[in-house]
């Protein structure tokens, strides 16, 4: 990613972003506390029907199979608190970007630029060696907004996939018939 050759908007929001957050890889297990808290604090500014029940627990222990993976953090400069991080897991030609959370009153000071950013940096040598990073699974149904950021501000593409779904009777009766009308 070469920051020069983005619009002047997308340009700033980076800047600001490094400018009030410093974005490290870190071992998510000496920071477990600080993991969770963001955890809790980005859930509850997600819309009902899609915020997930987190339990400490079994977070804590989904923190030590994190270490086998990448995990980056960012932190506030003046502060030195932990205001989001960034789960990717590696593998042999890509990087699976899994997990972006950050505590909503960070945002407006641009930490998912800054986390984006510094991740993109950080692996800059795998990525001219043509790792690419895969910006995540998402579920048809899940309404998100972070693929489309991605795209915006630092160039990820689409890949489109075309699905062979089997579909029972009667079920593929109406998706024949409804399908048409249905907005691509």
């Amino acid at each position: 990613m070469d920051i020069a050759v983005l619009k002047s908007k997308r340009r700033y929001e980076i800047n600001k972003g490094k400018k009030n957050f410093e974005v490290k890889r870190i071992n998510p297990s000496e920071y477990i506390e600080e993991l969770y808290h963001v955890m809790i604090c980005a859930l509850e500014s997600w819309p009902e029907k899609y915020r997930p029940n987190i339990q400490k627990n079994i977070f804590e222990k989904d923190i030590a199979k994190w270490e086998r993976d990448i995990v980056y953090g960012g932190f506030n400069r003046e502060t030195n608190e932990l205001c989001g991080f960034a789960y990717l897991k590696e593998y042999s030609r890509h990087l699976d970007f899994n997990v972006l959370r950050v505590k909503p009153e960070a945002e407006r000071n641009g930490i998912n630029a800054a986390m984006v950013a510094g991740i993109l940096e950080d692996n800059r040598m795998k990525l001219e060696k043509g790792i690419y990073i895969n910006d995540g699974s998402r579920s048809i149904r899940h309404e998100t907004a972070f693929q489309d950021y991605l795209e915006k501000y630092f160039g990820f593409r689409k890949a489109y996939c075309k699905l062979h779904i089997l579909y029972r009777f009667p079920l593929n009766v109406m998706v024949k018939i409804l399908f048409p009308f249905s907005k691509k």
